[in-house]
């Protein structure tokens, strides 16, 4: 009996005992997993551990028809003792890599459920996973990736109840995903979330989104469930979502509030358009959206600041169900200011087709350029489709008008245009800021369709450009022939220019047709090139038209292309191309051909030629995908005509890009050029040259995967001078990141590709890092500049013995250096920032700089300046001290008066030669002159000094304020050589017209007496007086100044010859002597009076040679002739014959007597 006893315990215990062995022992366990049904959806494969305990397995798979699921690397570790608790506890559960992918569609019953009941989902035995860790977890359907997570959590499920702490989940491309909540998976089923979205950086959402943190609160039950959204940036954005999560066609209803912002802060978002000006929003914006996936509506109320409306209200009502679109009401007011629009999109099945209703009242238009002001009242209906090939448009009952920059503006008439006959019928009248257009259909079978375009000034359209152009069209036998006729004249566009143009064409719609037309462009200037005349010819049948191009100028010749319809493409054949450009005859292979079809072609393989260069190409295949190569070798040589003057290039040049492209990845490219063993010579006057040598120059540059890398070298005597490496990451925040090291680089080779310098010497070094984006690029490092020298074109003065360093913080940089100017030092220290927007400046600080203005200006300075440069704004504050000088001149330099920044120089034919650019300037600048300036000229010389201010304020004159003094010298004034007594000048404002306080005068010794003029009052309206002291009368004071004597006692004819006297001077001054002094062999020929008294004479004197004189001379009072001529035989000793009443011949000698 105890035996039997004894086996009944053990057969009990066996289960109890395998039960045991399979969750405590690993034998146990990989036996338990290889017992597993076949029939099961359920594979493992077993790495080590047991199931109470850790675990290890290589791979779980679970498939069923509508899901795949597939684990790697498990690794779990579960505590036996929370058994005891009726508590399954995972300490850890680490998953390496989770692909879930899911098959098939939805079936029938279950899309067309009203509502989906959910089956209670209790779990009987509690389950506490502590941590849970995902290394990837892959969803996709049909194998394709919809989402990639990796994270971690904790799991608490217990009954129907399942709570998720501490989410932390990451989507790859996405975003992170923070909370915690609790799900109840049975009647009534519900959820409490709290937690926060961040977008990823990559995330394919707006910039202002991404890294930005967005709270979630999900609560209720499912089929009330209420989510929130809170968004906070410059747009501060609540939503409220109302969803019964368990009916089959989710309605819903979407409350959100967009908080009021200005202008500015939207102008700020990075995904704003610069040049596209942002709205405000004065007042909340209330967005209300009701319906479920069948059919929705939408309200939008608030209010909208645009440029020209500062409140504007708004009312938007919308519907929608599926295939259309209805507006319902689209609302736009300000006062009398109305705009209101209606109307239909319909999108079911294949194109468009839609319905449109406008009207406006006191309509201003928005301040969106200064071209374009006014005002537009009226409406319109419009209506069409697009479908394919198949497109129409219609405006009916048009009756718009107004102003535009104070012109009127009106649109009135129907129109009609389709695909089949463009202008089916109807006439329609734009007319606006000058300029019209006009459409008309065809008013019976023998008329054509008309199109008129006139913009008498293009000027009014386009800020910058001027310009008259004409378009008229006539399209008969609805898609028969169209003709064009067109003429333009002074059109000028960013920089380019075109004097005339005129077209000429006819062009047949169907493929039978001929083509003929012909575009002319006279003297047209494109890019800075020059040419005498284009013109492009057509010609030929629609399915074989053939191109002529023809250029005559700094390049000339013909270019001819045949294009030729073939099935469902084209092939472009070049059939011949010869042009002369400044590189030499530029010639390529004959037949070049491009075959088009189905949005793919193919270009053959061919070359270019120019003197000593070739550029081939390998055969391309272009369209969606494509690839293709080309290669460059030949010499430097080919580019002196580019060079300036005087500079030779010599060595091979050697380059090539391949690219590749497809749909589906980013496009490829690899670029490089260089030369090896080359050299730049600069060749001077009498035939002396200097060279500048390199062994490597080179550049690449790489496109692949998005992102762009850069490098450039140059080697020189065997050392590396300049490096460059950049590169560009892929993505729209794009990272920059690379290096510059500048190592001993010569700049004197340099000089003559900088026009305004003569000279330019020392070396340059350096190390700098390139980084942030291409929004906002930073720089970090140093550069200097060492053993410089530095002068500018026409001006001998040279900055010697420089130093400078640059030194580059981000974004900002500082610059500070000394050097020798003008033989005194000169030190320079200055900033430039990118942020909050680019701006510059600069202190030079000088002490006796000798500058130099050929040809016979000098001035010795002391310079304590400060600049500012920022957008539009140049200042200058500071002094400068003046301590000697010299300005010498014959007439006032070019540019010595500025241009103001509104003036246009034109040519007598009205072109425009050269347009002032404007740039405001404010200066607070002394100048400080001692008394040691000398003004010299053809008839004065003048020592002068003072203390000077110029002012000048942005939009403002330039404006001078302070006193010069004239401090004495000598003037030539009525034929004698007076002496500038002390003086001044006193300016109170403009420059042009200062107060004047001056005196000059001659001293007559025989009568003791002193002649002279005092000139007071303004520039512009002056006071002369002639004085003498002691004090006579003005016409004795003159007869002084002039000739040297009072009037003598036959009053009467000493007037003649005191006439006479001025007359002279003034003659002398004419261009008629000017002239004849620069006749060879003639020199000092000039108009007087000589003798005194009765015996007063007109003479006319000169030389002839260097050693005869001779003069002329008629009585005024005798009639005596008198001729003299003078022969000198040597410096001091000259003969001199005098013929009159009575003959002399006399010999001179002269001596000085110390």
């Amino acid at each position: 009996m105890r035996r039997l006893a004894l086996a009944l315990l053990i057969l009990m215990a066996l289960p109890l005992l395998a039960l045991v062995a399979v969750l405590f022992t690993a034998a146990g366990t990989r036996s338990a997993i290889a017992w597993l049904p076949e029939s099961l959806p359920v594979s493992i494969d077993y790495r080590g551990g047991q199931l109470l305990g850790e675990l290890a397995l290589d791979r779980v798979q679970l498939t069923l028809p509508a899901l795949a699921v597939e684990l790697r690397d498990w690794r779990s570790v579960v505590n036996p003792r929370c058994l005891w608790r009726s508590t399954l506890c995972l300490e850890v559960l680490e998953l390496g890599q989770v692909a879930i992918d899911l098959r098939g569609e939805p079936g029938p019953d279950e899309a067309s459920a009203d509502s989906v009941a959910l089956p209670a989902v209790v779990n009987p035995l509690p389950l506490e996973l502590r941590q849970l860790r995902l290394g990837s977890l892959r969803i996709a359907r049909e194998g394709d990736e919809w989402l990639r997570l990796s994270g971690q959590t904790g799991v608490y499920w217990q009954g129907a109840t399942l709570a998720l702490e501490s989410v932390d989940l990451y989507a790859e491309g996405f975003g992170r995903a923070r909370g915690e909540g609790e799900l109840r998976m049975a009647e009534p089923w519900s959820v409490d979330w709290r937690g926060s979205l961040t977008a990823a950086a990559e995330a394919p959402l707006p910039l202002s989104l991404r890294e930005r943190e967005v709270s979630l609160l999900l609560d209720g039950k499912l089929s009330r469930l209420q989510v929130e959204l809170a968004l906070d940036t410059p747009l501060q954005v609540q939503t409220r979502l109302r969803l019964d999560a368990l009916a089959s066609q989710l309605p819903f209803v979407l409350e959100a509030r967009v908080e009021a912002v200005s202008a500015s802060d939207l102008q700020a978002l990075p995904e704003w358009p610069e040049d596209l000006p942002a709205p405000g929003l004065p007042e909340a914006l209330t967005l209300r959206v009701e319906g479920d996936l069948g059919e929705q509506s939408a309200r939008i109320e608030g209010g909208l600041a645009l440029p020209g409306y500062p409140r504007l209200s708004l009312v938007t009502a919308l519907g929608h169900r599926a295939g259309r679109l209805q507006l319902e009401q689209l609302s736009l007011q300000q006062g009398p200011a109305r705009l209101e629009l209606a109307g239909e999109l319909d999108y079911a099945g294949e194109g468009i087709a839609w319905q449109l209703q406008l009207n406006s009242e006191a309509l201003q238009l928005p301040d969106l350029s200064q071209y374009l002001q006014g005002q537009v009242q009226g409406g319109l209906r419009s209506a069409g489709h697009w479908r394919g090939n198949s497109w129409a448009l219609s405006i009916r009952d048009a009756d718009l008008a107004g102003n535009i920059n104070g012109l009127p503006a009106t649109l009135r008439g129907d129109l009609e245009v389709d695909s089949e006959a463009w202008i089916r019928e109807g006439r329609l009248l734009l007319e606006a800021n000058g300029a019209s257009l006009a459409l008309a259909g065809a008013e019976g079978e023998d008329s054509a369709a008309a199109l008129a375009l006139k913009v008498p000034e293009l000027g009014r359209w386009q800020p910058g450009a001027r310009g008259r152009l004409q378009l008229l069209g006539e399209l008969s036998g609805g898609l028969g022939t169209l003709r064009l006729e067109g003429d333009a004249e002074g059109l000028a566009w960013a920089g380019n220019r075109l004097p005339s143009a005129s077209l000429q064409a006819e062009l047949a719609l169907n493929r039978e047709g001929m083509q003929t037309g012909t575009l002319l462009l006279e003297g047209p200037e494109l890019g800075g090139l020059a040419l005498e005349r284009l013109s492009l010819r057509l010609e030929g049948p629609a399915t074989a038209p053939r191109l002529a191009l023809e250029s005559r100028g700094v390049i000339e010749g013909e270019l001819s292309l045949q294009a030729r319809q073939q099935d469902a493409g084209w092939q472009f054949r070049l059939q011949s191309l010869a042009f002369d450009t400044p590189l030499g005859p530029l010639r390529t292979d004959p037949g070049v051909s491009l075959d088009w079809s189905q949005s793919r072609g193919e270009l053959a393989a061919h070359c270019w030629y120019l003197p000593s260069l070739s550029l081939c190409s390998e055969a391309w295949t272009l369209g969606p995908e494509g690839q293709g190569r080309v290669q460059l070798d030949g010499e430097l040589a080919v580019l002196d005509p580019l060079l300036p003057t005087r500079l030779t290039l010599e060595g091979p040049l050697e380059g090539a890009l391949s690219a590749s492209w497809r749909p589906d990845r980013p496009p490829v490219l690899e670029a490089r050029l260089g030369s090896e063993n080359g050299q730049l010579t600069h060749w001077l006057a009498e035939g002396e040259s200097a060279s500048w040598s390199w062994q490597r120059l080179a550049g690449t540059i790489a496109l692949r995967d998005g992102g762009v890398a850069v490098t450039a070298q140059l080697v020189e005597n065997g050392s590396p001078r300049v490096s460059l490496q950049a590169t560009r990451t892929p993505g729209e925040a794009a990272e920059l990141r690379g290096s510059l090291e500048l190592d001993a680089l010569e700049l004197a080779p340099w000089e003559p590709l900088i026009t305004p310098l003569s000279d330019l010497a020392g070396h340059l070094d350096g190390q700098l890092q390139l980084g942030g984006s291409l929004a906002s690029p930073q720089l970090d490092g140093r550069l200097q500049w060492r053993e410089g020298r530095l002068s500018l074109q026409g001006n001998p003065t040279a900055l010697l013995a420089a130093r400078s360093e640059l030194v580059f913080r981000g974004r900002s940089a500082r610059v500070s250096g000394e050097g020798s100017l003008g033989e005194g030092p000169l030190n320079w220290q200055g900033e430039l920032a990118l942020e909050p927007e680019l701006q510059a400046s600069l202190t030079l600080r000088g002490e006796g700089n000798r500058l130099l203005y050929p040809p016979d200006t000098e001035a010795t300075i002391s310079p304590d300046l400060s600049l500012g440069w920022r957008p539009g704004l140049v200042t200058l504050r500071g002094e400068v001290e003046v301590l000697e000088g010299v300005l010498a001149y014959e007439h006032l330099p070019e540019g010595g008066v500025d241009l103001s920044s509104d003036v246009v120089e034109v040519d007598y034919s009205g072109e425009v030669i050269r347009e002032s650019q404007g740039l405001d300037r404010d200066v607070r600048l002394r100048l400080r002159i001692r008394d040691r300036f000398l003004v010299q000229g053809k008839d004065v010389e003048v020592r002068v000094g003072g203390d000077l201010s110029l002012q000048q304020s942005p939009g403002s004159p330039l404006q001078l304020f302070g006193n010069l003094k004239v401090l004495g010298g000598e003037l030539e004034a009525y034929g004698q050589r007076l002496s500038v007594q002390p003086g001044r000048v006193a300016f109170s404002g403009l420059p042009g017209n200062p107060e004047l306080d001056l005196r000059a005068s001659r001293e007559i010794r025989a009568e003791d007496l002193r002649a002279g003029v005092h000139v007071i009052g303004t520039l512009e309206q002056p006071q002369l007086e002639i004085y003498t002291d002691p004090v006579t009368s003005q016409t004795e004071a003159l007869s002084y100044l002039v000739r040297g004597r009072g009037l003598d006692a036959g009053g009467g004819t000493d007037g003649s010859a005191l006439a006479l006297s001025l007359g002279t001077g003034l003659i002398n001054r004419s261009a008629l002597v000017s002239g004849l002094n620069r006749l060879p062999g003639v020199s000092e020929i000039e108009f007087g009076t000589q003798g005194s008294e009765e015996s007063t004479a007109a003479t006319v004197s000169g030389y002839l040679g260097e050693r005869l004189y001779l003069s002329y001379g008629v009585g005024l009072y005798e009639p005596v002739n008198v001729l003299t001529a003078r022969l000198y035989l040597q410096t001091r000793l000259w003969l001199e014959v005098v013929s009159r009443l009575e003959n002399s011949v006399d010999l001179y000698y002269s001596f000085d007597i110390d």
